[in-house]
Order: structure tokens, then C-alpha cells, then sequence
């Protein structure tokens, strides 16, 4: 499994210096490294997740676990068995994405199973904010605000999330 951290901290308890950096600066949280090492533990009963790629692992409501383009498969499991050992073992429910390279098709899966309406740019003095305008309905699948929190995470970029 390729991630964040690197495969002596995995298998530690203390991170070595270059990974307690990450840890410092942002790059990396606390959660994502507890999921990282709970997935690295799986790895030798699993064996498809050996050659998973992990982008990212950002906390919310929901655990969203983000992949490389064609790995969400292997990490969801076969009849969904890996999301449900890490559901359990961290008591919240597991999204599984691809970092494709397009931010429309990304947010499209983010938002499944409810259509994009449309993505605006919003051009200021502090820079650009991409405007996702999804239908409103009872049982929107993701927050505002952790919409937000993953697309700043795996794309740097800033976006807001608008009901119509």
C-alpha cells in the first residue's frame, strides 16, 4: 500500500522525523494516520490492498477515503468487506472515492446519487471559489461544509456547496 506515511511508520508507533513533519504542517492528521496503519494491518489477510494508492483520508461525519483512479475497488472490498471492517472499527460510515483528474467528475461522485445542476467560478481579491450547485432534497448525501473541507484537501482549491 502506497500512502502519506512512510512503511517504517506504518508499522511504529512513533513517526520518524520526515513523517511528524507532515503530521505538523498540515499535510497529514492524526485520523488519517490511525486509518493508514488500520488499512496497513489488513494488508497481509487482503491481499488487493498491497497495491492501493491512498491520496487522502479526511475525517467528517462520514470517513472519506480517497484512492488513486481505479483502487476504490479494492479498498471497498469484495461485497463491500473492508468498508465494513473500517466502519466498525471507527464507528463512522466509509466513502470510498478516485481522485480523477477533473474536478466536475470528482464532485459528481461526491455528491452521488444527486445530479451537479453546476459549477460556477467565483473570481474575488482573495482568489477564485468554485460555486457546486446541487438539487435540494431531504437526504443529501454530504454537509456543506465537509463538501468544503474535501475538495480543499484533495485539490487545494476553495468550493462551496449551494442548495437550489
Amino acid at each position: 500500500m502506497q500512502c502519506q506515511i512512510c512503511e517504517v511508520c506504518l508499522n511504529s508507533a512513533l513517526l520518524c522525523p520526515s513523517c511528524q513533519n507532515k503530521l505538523d504542517f498540515g499535510k497529514i492528521t492524526e485520523k488519517e494516520i490511525d486509518v493508514l496503519k488500520y488499512l496497513h494491518s489488513l494488508e497481509e489477510n487482503i491481499k488487493s490492498l498491497k497495491d492501493v494508492r491512498i491520496c487522502k483520508v479526511i475525517e467528517g461525519n462520514t470517513l472519506t477515503i480517497v484512492t488513486n483512479v481505479g483502487d476504490a475497488p479494492r479498498v471497498v472490498g469484495k461485497g463491500g468487506a473492508v468498508v465494513k471492517m473500517i466502519s466498525k472499527n471507527f464507528g463512522k460510515n466509509v466513502r470510498v472515492l478516485e481522485a480523477v483528474g477533473d474536478l466536475k467528475d470528482f464532485v459528481q461522485n461526491l455528491v452521488s446519487p444527486h445530479p451537479v445542476s453546476g459549477i460556477n467560478t467565483r473570481y474575488s481579491l482573495s482568489g477564485q471559489t468554485y460555486k457546486v450547485r446541487i438539487p435540494n432534497t431531504p437526504n443529501t448525501p454530504i454537509r456543506p461544509d465537509e463538501f468544503s473541507n474535501i475538495i480543499s484537501s484533495v485539490y487545494g482549491l476553495k468550493a462551496e456547496l449551494v442548495f437550489e
